[in-house]
């Protein structure tokens, strides 16, 4: 690779070195200017992979420059970029998640650890716009993305904000049902008193609303055991009020008067996560419910019904293309 160019770039870092702060970024765990610590969610380890791969590398290319990143020497980088088994280029839309990465890791310097200003631009203006056809399905970096994003959601805040986007359980029990296969119609008429958890064998039976159907139809299903303690923290804030639920029945998903949450609220939910996360805020369109639930889950094995009947299940989730 050709050396960074010598332009001008943002002031220098007072941290430590950046193979430290990018090994424990990535861990979830950092220590602030202040002196206190941050004690996040771990990353999945397919994302942890490819941060650390692709700022590795760029940190390399970088050099003594590497506290004076410009939008240019991150493009000059990025066109550089090879597969390293066959040597090929990169795909457009594999070089944009390796500037989105770098962005990133730049962001957290610069908002977690008082580095930079930076002045870094958009990632579409390093790469250009990335021009691809939306799946019927998401690829794996996707749901894994989506639920480290969910893990390290903080809630929103600030005076127009909806009260349902206040919560951070709420929003993550949210993508976590959808990245269980359940679709957003059934993720919301899912009842706390049908939930059945067995904590000896580690499932969790559940009663699954038909899709498309508008009254009490549904059949049996396990969901996966991680989602037990996902629900166990989001009914600390769950609201109930008579005739819409109480602490032990009514939807699982309520707003703050305790009925159920409109499905107006339900996506955003996911879109508030997403936007938190650089790669899926750099996605061509906003993440689309359906196609979360019909995609390949990084959540444990599990089953839930994929028929309007009552065949049994088989374990694995169809998937759909468009």
């Amino acid at each position: 690779m050709r050396p960074l160019e010598d332009d001008r770039g943002g002031p220098p870092h007072t941290g430590d070195d950046p193979h430290e702060i990018l090994a424990q970024w990535t861990t979830g765990t950092w220590e602030r200017p202040d002196g206190s610590i941050i004690l996040g969610q771990a990353w999945d380890d397919d994302t942890r992979y490819r941060y650390t791969t692709h700022i590795t590398e760029w940190i390399h290319y970088a050099g003594e420059r590497i506290w004076y990143p410009t939008g240019n020497g991150i493009r000059q980088w990025s066109n550089c970029l090879a597969n390293l088994e066959t040597g090929e280029p990169l795909s457009p839309r594999t070089r944009g998640r390796a500037v989105s990465a770098v962005l990133s890791f730049y962001d957290h310097c610069e908002t977690d650890l008082a580095g930079g200003p930076y002045r870094l631009p958009k990632r579409w203006k390093i790469t250009g716009v990335i021009e691809d056809k939306a799946p019927g399905t998401y690829q794996a970096w996707v749901t894994d993305a989506l639920r480290t994003a969910a893990d390290r959601y903080q809630g929103r805040t600030g005076r127009h904000v909806k009260e349902t986007s206040k919560h951070p359980q709420r929003a993550r029990l949210a993508c976590y049902l959808l990245l269980a296969g359940l679709r957003p119609f059934q993720a919301r008429r899912i009842r706390l008193e049908n939930l059945r958890p067995d904590p000896h064998n580690k499932t969790l039976g559940a009663f699954i609303p038909m899709k498309n159907r508008d009254d009490d139809a549904g059949i049996w299903g396990t969901l996966p055991w991680i989602l037990h303690s996902v629900i166990t923290e989001y009914l600390d804030v769950r609201g109930h009020a008579a005739p819409h639920s109480t602490p032990t029945s009514g939807t699982l998903l309520t707003n703050r008067s305790g009925a159920p949450l409109h499905r107006s609220d339900f996506i955003p939910l996911l879109h508030a996560v997403a936007a938190t996360h650089p790669e899926l805020a750099e996605l061509d369109e906003p993440l689309k419910g359906d196609w979360v639930a019909h995609s390949l889950s990084p959540l444990a094995h599990f089953t839930v019904p994929t028929k309007d009947d009552d065949t049994p299940t088989d374990g694995h989730r169809r998937r759909r293309t468009r």
